[in-house]
């Protein structure tokens, strides 16, 4: 992918938050409130949604929130180990390989409902990864509801995917089903997060902490990363987009 094309992807990010925010600041609410609506708009476009992902991708190297959620989560991904791991959502795949690099665990899953993502998931992963941990991972363009193992999972990565969803508490919830008795969950939510393809509004830290502890999951460690380095309180008070990332234990 040439520089241009990066730069045009970043563009139509940046720009279709600016239009998404302009209309959440307006109403006070996201724009979209199913996911048959963003499915039509974003996900089934195999063009827009290629260029979207390569936007995201570009934001996880641009945007202060993004780069400190990141570390957060490498510094964490260190410290883990077990058996098996899964992902749901990898989007454009940069968590997704860099836990395989880090290499804690014997197997790797990764689920996506869109199948630009999948595709953008395996071609991350074979540009950056060796044959053996390669071998460690399977791609699946599925939806995770109907993603029902015949092992356990010890640790599942939810990030940046339950705004995208109708019934977040019903996802955490099927994510515990299918993990071990005391698996680990890494989540992280935008709080006041309007893009085009988020449905689901969390309007509070709070909220997002009550969601994971009501599907049986203890919070063990927390980051808080408003967008632009403002303060938190400030953020909290403006509304402004506020990324919240979760460590919890399965209880």
């Amino acid at each position: 992918m040439s520089i241009t094309e990066i730069a045009d992807a970043n563009r139509l990010l940046i720009e279709d938050t600016i239009q998404e925010t302009m209309y959440f600041l307006e109403h006070g609410r996201y724009r979209y409130s199913s996911f048959e609506e963003t499915e039509r708009l974003v996900y089934s476009r195999r063009e827009y949604m290629s260029k979207y992902m390569v936007g995201l991708s570009v934001s996880g190297y641009l945007w202060s929130n993004h780069i400190r959620m990141f570390h957060w989560f490498r510094y964490i991904m260190k410290g883990m180990k077990g058996a098996r791991y899964l992902e749901i959502g990898p989007g454009h795949g940069r968590y997704f390989c860099e836990s395989v690099e880090i290499n804690g665990f014997s197997a790797y899953d990764a689920i996506d409902v869109s199948e630009t993502s999948v595709n953008q998931t395996c071609a991350y992963l074979k540009e950056h990864l060796d044959k053996e941990k390669m071998d460690k991972c399977r791609v699946f363009k599925k939806n995770a509801y109907d993603h029902k193992p015949s092992e356990k999972y010890d640790f599942v990565v939810i990030a940046e995917v339950l705004e995208h969803l109708e019934d977040p508490l019903g996802m955490i919830s099927h994510v515990s089903s299918i993990s071990s008795d005391k698996a680990y969950l890494y989540v992280t939510v935008p709080v006041y997060a309007p893009e085009i393809d988020h449905i689901f509004l969390f309007n509070s830290i709070e909220e997002v902490e009550e969601l994971v502890k009501a599907a049986g999951f203890g919070i063990k460690d927390r980051l808080y990363a408003a967008a632009g380095d403002m303060k938190l309180e400030k953020a909290v008070k403006k509304k402004n987009s506020i990324l919240v990332g979760l460590l919890a234990e399965k209880v």
